[in-house]
């Protein structure tokens, strides 16, 4: 599951639906949005960030990065979010 949202994100921030610096859900609200472990996104959130698909900044949250940044060293990827 945690890959799946990894993947729903870069295809988000691949087509536009995420623009970069756009900040993204608490964990614990995408946690309870998709009613899957809070554990689940934690692992999600810092898989995306190891790949460049965002940037977390303490007292501002989790956000975005610029599509150029994000594909680099990455392949594309095609999942949806959905439990």
């Amino acid at each position: 599951m945690f890959q799946r949202i990894v993947n729903a994100l870069a295809e988000a921030i691949e087509d536009g639906r995420l623009r970069a610096g756009q900040t993204l859900p608490t964990h614990r609200a995408l946690a309870s949005a998709l009613g899957i472990d809070l554990t689940t996104v934690t692992r999600a959130y810092a898989e995306a960030r190891r790949q460049g698909l965002t940037d977390a900044t303490v007292g501002r949250g989790r956000s975005s990065r610029d599509s150029r940044q994000a594909a680099s060293g990455r392949a594309p990827c095609r999942a949806s979010i959905s439990r």
